[in-house]
């Protein structure tokens, strides 16, 4: 679940005709039904969202949960690992916990296509890790 965080709800609403506590129940569903054995919360800033996640929930569905953020330049990547970045951002960094997830099935969604989902499949692209699209989760 990528960037499933309640201070995109102005933009959630603009761009999916939904809201935060609309998306953590369909979410909370579609987990539900589905059964994964790991389910990734990626966070744009490091705060404490679980709370609000718990209150729809979805808190108590994560196993994981990672600070990712979005729009990286080069400057900022020179420490890090990164890749040439794709339609989103100059650079898109590879964080540490993508590369556990070699080996194992990747579905992604969340908000938003095209921008911070598109750092994303460019990162796990980046490390040859396949991966399938919710796209009704793709906000």
């Amino acid at each position: 679940m990528h960037h499933l965080e309640p201070m995109w709800d102005a933009s959630y609403r603009q761009f999916g005709n939904t809201c935060f506590a609309e998306l953590c129940e369909e979410f909370v569903e579609h987990i539900e039904i589905n059964d994964y054995d790991r389910v990734i919360l990626v966070q744009f800033e490091d705060w404490k969202p679980q709370e609000l996640h718990y209150l729809y929930g979805l808190g108590q569905l994560v196993t994981d949960s990672y600070n990712y953020a979005y729009g990286w330049t080069s400057e900022e990547a020179e420490s890090c690992t990164d890749t040439e970045g794709g339609k989103h951002s100059e650079v898109v960094m590879i964080a540490e916990w993508m590369h556990e997830l070699k080996g194992q099935e990747i579905y992604i969604s969340g908000a938003f296509d095209g921008e911070c989902i598109d750092d994303l499949e460019t990162a796990l692209d980046f490390l040859e890790l396949p991966y399938t699209r919710i796209e009704e989760l793709i906000i």
